[in-house]
């Protein structure tokens, strides 16, 4: 595999030269390789011929894009020409055959005085405002003149009328024996108001306390029953799960409170029936082995041994038909053949 460094750095116009050649060259090129290119390989290698093929596209772009290039450069100047001739044309100044930066400077100026124009009406009708402020605070002060002499004289009166209050004020002591009676009863109604929140306080209290309670994690009784023998045992379950795990598993999470209330129910009952009373035999030696009784579970069986069985209640692989061989085992366990 070689180079061919003159076809790398071959000009625009030379590869739209080279672009324009026939058919059959091109064809012949196909066949027998791309001699003139960036790779001279054998013709029968079908790599080289490929890579041969990206060359000729990748010079065909480069030639469009530097074609583009060009005229997007002529078009650039011609556009810089009709902005300087189109600023001459609509300058005021333009006959006078100034140069290019004293029209721009006279334009600016002329932007500059139209700006201070307009900011001089602005002042012309501010100073309108200010004098039009001053004659209405000039009439206010007028005004809060006549207020101030009428008001000297409400004074004046104000006085007479202290004088004849202080004569009434001789008979509000039967008004303040009145107050000190309303005083006393609004102390009384503090004092039971006083009780009543530290009643209430107590109660927090004994409810702070069943929280604590509440949230140990450990069983305990809740008088919440109906019957004052009876009560409500609580024996909370707790685990640790992932917060964003909670919502989906709630409906099985209240299955599984239930379940588990009703096997507490089922538990308690049984363990609070009186023990069943034996017949027997006087003189008759029985020898008590707990360890010959199975234990039932649901639908699990726990031999005599702690071996546990699957029970009949199963439907499916687990059915009666496979559950008779266990329930053989059991009863031989228990009448002491196993």
């Amino acid at each position: 595999m070689s180079f061919d460094l003159d076809a790398l750095f071959r000009e625009p116009e030379d590869l739209h030269l080279l672009f324009e050649k026939p058919a059959t060259s091109r064809q012949n090129d196909q066949e027998f390789g791309l001699a003139g290119g960036l790779y001279a390989a054998d013709p029968n290698d079908e790599d080289a011929r490929a890579k041969g093929y990206e060359e000729i596209r990748l010079r065909e772009v480069v030639a469009k894009l530097s074609i583009q290039c060009n005229t997007w450069k002529v078009q650039a100047e011609q556009q810089a020409k009709m902005i300087a001739d189109l600023d001459r044309r609509t300058s005021k100044r333009a006959a006078a055959d100034l140069s290019d930066d004293t029209v721009r400077r006279i334009n600016r100026f002329e932007s500059e005085v139209a700006r201070l124009r307009s900011e001089n009406s602005q002042l012309k009708e501010t100073l309108k405002t200010i004098e039009y402020e001053k004659v209405k605070l000039e009439n206010q002060n007028d005004g809060k003149g006549r207020k101030l002499k009428g008001a000297n004289k409400k004074v004046k009166n104000a006085k007479e009328v202290a004088g004849k209050e202080e004569e009434r004020a001789k008979g509000a002591i039967g008004d303040k024996q009145r107050h000190l009676t309303s005083e006393r009863k609004m102390k009384k109604e503090r004092d039971q108001a006083q009780a009543a929140f530290q009643e209430q306080k107590k109660i927090n209290g004994d409810l702070l306390a069943k929280l604590e309670v509440e949230q140990s994690g450990m069983p305990f009784m809740r008088d919440a029953a109906a019957d004052p023998n009876n009560t409500v045992a609580v024996v909370p379950i707790q685990f640790d799960i992932r917060r964003i795990g909670v919502q989906p598993i709630m409906e099985e999470l209240k299955w599984h409170q239930m379940n588990i209330k009703e096997k507490f129910e089922e538990w308690y009952k049984q363990r609070m029936k009186p023990k069943e009373e034996i017949r027997r035999v006087v003189g008759a030696t029985y020898v008590e082995d707990d360890k010959k009784k199975a234990r039932i579970y649901g639908d699990m069986v726990e031999m005599p041994d702690g071996y546990m069985e699957t029970g009949a209640e199963h439907d499916g692989w687990r059915s009666k038909h496979s559950a008779e061989s266990v329930c053989r085992r059991a009863e031989a366990r228990h009448n002491g053949e196993g």
